[in-house]
């Protein structure tokens, strides 16, 4: 293993550690998943590793999960949607997204900010959307606390300069929506260098409608925004 894939690794032991703890039904999602099933190991270019989790969670349950994530020595930003943990230090970035049951579908999102990341998190307390945010770097610890302050006035700011602000930040969020029965999870389990993860049970049909059906030929230019074959169906 590269020294890249060793702390990605031990990253993602402890996140699903976590999540295997408070009982949730995660499983390896997109990228890491297409790395995993179809590589045996994390796609070299990747810059993120990709978490699922399926069902509703409480605001307050969500608070619990992302204190532990805290204590073990990640940057954490959670919203309703997603929990974003960061290691600076080890370049170790992890995606949590959650997906919620409507009827014959999980809904998701796919979102991304093309610059100016310190206004968007501004923006997220405009609109009352961080739940916890906590960071060990120094960095991230006074960064989070500055944008905190923008908690207090987020009444006296008008929909339509939020709206402003996110579009000074390229900010892009689209909806997509999962057939339930391609994210039915907790029979199946891959090996991924060391140690076993939660997959969906049909982890090829779940990848051929994320990725179409090439999505066993490397892609190194996949922009998620835009490729994503879940957009288009």
């Amino acid at each position: 293993m590269t020294e890249k894939e060793e702390k990605w690794l031990a990253a993602l032991i402890i996140v699903r550690d976590v999540l295997n703890e408070f009982h949730l039904g995660y499983f390896l999602d997109t990228g890491t998943l297409l790395g995993a099933f179809r590589d045996k190991k994390f796609i070299s270019w990747d810059n993120d590793i990709d978490i699922g989790v399926l069902g509703e969670v409480s605001s307050e349950m969500m608070k619990k999960i992302s204190k532990s994530f805290y204590k073990n020595k990640f940057d954490v930003t959670t919203t309703q949607r997603s929990i974003s943990l960061i290691k600076k230090s080890e370049n170790v970035e992890i995606g949590i997204k959650f997906y919620y049951l409507e009827g014959n579908y999980y809904r998701g999102s796919l979102a991304k900010v093309d610059r100016y990341a310190f206004l968007y998190s501004i923006c997220l307390y405009l609109s009352n959307g961080v739940i916890f945010k906590k960071g060990n770097s120094l960095k991230f610890f006074v960064a989070s606390r500055v944008v905190s302050l923008f908690a207090f006035v987020r009444y006296l700011v008008p929909t339509l300069f939020l709206n402003f602000l996110l579009k000074k930040t390229g900010y892009i969020e689209k909806q997509i929506y999962i057939p339930k029965e391609l994210l039915e999870v907790g029979k199946t389990k891959i090996l991924l260098y060391s140690e076993y993860f939660s997959i969906p049970n049909e982890a090829k049909n779940y990848l051929c409608f994320r990725y179409d059906k090439d999505w066993c030929i490397p892609k190194p230019n996949y922009d998620y925004i835009t490729d994503d074959c879940s957009l288009n169906k």
